[in-house]
């Protein structure tokens, strides 16, 4: 059931009276929280409609139709606060930047619901101004609001992008704070989902820099707004649904890599902290031209924009190691731009002639690129920068999908560790028992339900 979201499928052997033609609704432990009286909130920088969000508060048969998962969120399961991206999922078709191909209007209905709808970050400063106090004793205007924020038309910057123009958005801390604050001042005890996305889309471009910079944003997040603004009697799970882009630091002899230095387990962080932006939105965005057709010269003109992007150490810790012949994370060179080049070559070669051709496909040919037997759109050559840099950082990347390895789970619990092994959350468990053991953990019934749609 890959795509399916919060259902499971029929059985027409068996009946089922409440089941829908495609599928039955199961309720989610967001919903089972709300009709359990708890408040509930979503706080993430992707779309609010993407799966991780979507599964908590949706049911759908199709996890990319987010049109759909829009309107439910938003006229069904209606957390109380929703921070994150989406606004083009909300927009009526025909609206600029819409993604929509109806005319509901998602911000019209929010309104109806009784949300305060924040657009950009301007609503939110506006809405924060409003309140009383700062930091992380502050509080809304009014008590309990329901609050709807959009910080982008589809997901949130690259931490490393927006701290480039923080006055763009907020930070996934800034927005956790406001939305947890607003959650503490209700009455009712609260639900929440925290995700720091972004992690995931970067190293599925295999950009380690740029996902490192929306991990310590999550670690700073927690250290700084969650941990402090939380009661003693909260549960706080922290954990992922999978790893991404096979990561492995201190890559040497054994690597893939031909350029890797031969030194043992050695990395190269130094390479990371010089990154200024991520390969898929930083300073590349554009690049190369849709209409480039001189290779020799989209060539060179992008090995100086990675080259100005991407300023490597002057010295690395443990650079005596490295023998003079070996590749060096402490300058470009030219076989660092041998893989670039290589798809910057067959991004021009695949070009569409005729962009409104129905051979045209996100304008490659798609016929040309069959009968050649080579692949690159216009992404190819920022992930050949990705995995340059992770080289020369001394890591190695394995593949752009997900991994089925184990992941790690982290708990804090009112009564210490004691209390996060007692309520079940210790050694290894399927993925499906992390929701059951914090339904269980607070109060709710922990067995699958129908949910009334």
């Amino acid at each position: 059931n890959n795509h399916w979201i919060a259902k499971l499928p029929r059985d027409d052997t068996i009946s089922y009276p409440w089941a829908e033609d495609d599928g039955i609704p199961c309720e989610t432990i967001l919903e089972k929280a709300k009709a359990a009286g708890f408040v509930t909130g979503l706080v993430v920088t992707s779309r609010f409609t993407h799966a991780t969000p979507a599964g908590y508060a949706s049911h759908t048969v199709d996890r990319d139709d987010e049109n759909y998962i829009a309107k439910q969120i938003i006229e069904t399961s209606q957390p109380n606060v929703i921070f994150g991206g989406g606004a083009r999922h909300l927009l009526p078709q025909g609206t600029s930047g819409s993604k929509r191909k109806d005319d509901w209007d998602g911000f019209a209905a929010a309104e109806t619901a009784g949300y305060t709808v924040l657009r950009d970050y301007a609503d939110l400063q506006a809405f924060i101004a409003k309140g009383t106090g700062s930091g992380n004793n502050w509080a809304p205007e009014t008590k309990c609001p329901k609050v709807l924020f959009m910080c982008a038309n589809s997901h949130c910057k690259y931490e490393i992008d927006r701290a480039n123009d923080p006055t763009s958005q907020p930070s996934l801390e800034q927005m956790m704070q406001i939305a947890l604050l607003v959650l503490r001042s209700c009455d009712e005890p609260h639900f929440m989902l925290m995700e720091s996305s972004r992690i995931d889309h970067a190293l599925h471009s295999n950009d380690v820099g740029t996902a490192l910079r929306d991990t310590l944003m999550y670690q700073q997040t927690l250290e700084n707004v969650i941990l402090p603004v939380s009661s003693k009697d909260t549960l706080i799970i922290g954990t992922s649904d999978h790893n991404t882009g096979g990561v492995t630091l201190g890559a040497s002899a054994i690597s893939p890599y031909p350029h890797i230095p031969i030194v043992d387990y050695a990395w190269y962080p130094e390479v990371l902290a010089g990154q200024s932006g991520s390969t898929e939105e930083g300073c590349l965005t554009g690049y190369p031209p849709k209409d480039a057709n001189d290779v020799a010269t989209v060539q060179q003109e992008w090995r100086t924009k990675v080259e100005q992007c991407f300023t490597l150490p002057s010295v690395v810790l443990g650079q005596h190691d490295l023998r003079e012949s070996q590749f060096s994370p402490t300058k470009w060179e030219d076989q660092d731009f041998e893989e670039m080049n290589q798809a910057i070559e067959d991004y021009v070669a695949l070009q569409c002639a005729d962009p409104n051709s129905a051979r045209c496909v996100y304008g490659i040919d798609e016929e040309l690129m069959l009968a050649t037997n080579t692949y690159s759109d216009s992404t190819a050559p920022k992930i050949a920068v990705s995995r340059t840099i992770a080289q020369k950082a001394g890591i190695a990347v394995t593949t752009r999908g997900h991994e089925a390895t184990d992941i790690n789970l982290y708990c804090s619990a009112p009564g210490g560790p004691q209390h996060c092994f007692d309520l079940g959350f210790t050694g290894n468990m399927d993925n499906s028992a992390v929701g059951q053991k914090m339904a269980k953990a607070i109060g709710l019934d922990p067995t699958v339900q129908r949910f009334d749609m």
